[in-house]
């Protein structure tokens, strides 16, 4: 992804990462990305197990 910032927004985004808490609030939102990645893995094993468990079913 090859994306130009233009001077502003580079100016404001150095800002941003000089702020006190920057890390501390990116640190909680990778967190929270891999939790939902998570909970995602999670629900789709749980729906293929329904999905062969509903098959077995079908087929007893």
């Amino acid at each position: 992804m090859n994306m130009k910032l233009s001077s502003s927004q580079d100016e404001n985004l150095a800002r941003l990462m000089k702020h006190p808490r920057f890390h501390e609030l990116n640190r909680i939102t990778d967190l929270t990305v891999k939790e939902e990645t998570q909970n995602r893995e999670d629900f789709l094993e749980k729906l293929t197990l329904m999905e062969l468990n509903s098959v077995v079913s079908a087929l007893a």
